[in-house]
């Protein structure tokens, strides 16, 4: 017999299938097919050590929606940071409109947030998930898009608190991102709930300590401020939850799932 040797299952496979036709040789011009496909399961397996599969989810969260809000923005001169204070309706955000805010202001203008994520918490209580938004302005032609990995994520009933790292994107990658959500799919007059997802760097200039900021209170402390910190502690920030939208449908949306162990 003439063959190659190869790498990884082939030279295995050849040597299995050759093992068990030989075996029965002297007896049938037949191989026994069950041992063969015990031969070619054998060879398929992965190395010990790589590709074993993961231990069970104990717990999840996932999402897909969008939500568009009205938002003024505010433009500080001590900062030169553009604030802005978002609305679930445009009469909400003219109602709150404030054109004499320091440094001027920016009219009421629609703004498209989507968000995509999904994250799981195995048996060995690790976690894996992937966060992905796209932003647009009404008046801007290119949506800003950021992905991260999501690195922890805590349940409370209905509610889950997430946090991410930022990979690529519009914010700066190594970026903490955290936001919450409220899943309300066993209440029908109930659409499901978002806020806005907030953005730090550990350890960096923070100016969400105006209190018309949607990510107002979650300001670093001396050691840095993490997601990590965030989903553990669980606090009720970002203050304001806004009803999403289905992502192919503008109507209320019940695309979160919160799902408890």
């Amino acid at each position: 017999m003439n063959w190659k040797r190869g790498t990884g299952g082939g030279a295995v496979l050849v040597l299995a299938v050759a093992a068990v036709w030989s075996c029965h040789q002297e007896n049938t011009l037949e191989p026994d097919m069950a041992e063969v496909e015990d031969a070619l399961t054998a060879a398929k397996e992965p190395p010990e050590g790589k590709g074993k599969p993961k231990p069970p989810v104990l717990e999840s969260v996932r999402g897909e929606y969008h939500m568009v809000l009205w938002e003024w923005g505010k433009l500080y001169e001590d900062t030169h940071y553009g604030l802005s204070v978002a609305y679930d309706t445009y009469e909400e955000c003219i109602a709150g409109y404030d054109e004499t805010a320091p440094g001027g202001a920016r009219p009421c203008q629609r703004r498209d947030r989507s968000f995509n994520f999904w994250a799981e918490r195995y048996g060995d209580d690790t976690v894996e998930g992937e966060w992905n938004s796209e932003n647009r302005w009404a008046e801007s032609p290119r949506p800003t898009r950021s992905k991260g990995k999501i690195t922890c994520f805590t349940i409370e009933g209905n509610r889950a608190w997430i946090g991410e790292t930022v990979k690529a994107g519009a914010r700066q990658p190594g970026s903490h991102v955290v936001w919450r959500v409220e899943d309300w799919n066993d209440d029908p007059t109930q659409p499901d709930l978002s806020t806005m997802a907030c953005a730090h760097l550990p350890g960096g200039h923070q100016v969400w300590g105006s209190p018309d900021h949607g990510c107002h209170g979650l300001l670093p402390d001396p050691e840095g401020w993490t997601a990590q910190r965030y989903c553990q502690d669980k606090p009720l920030l970002p203050q304001v939850l806004y009803s999403i939208l289905d992502e192919e449908e503008d109507n209320a949306g019940d695309d979160i799932e919160v799902n408890p162990s």
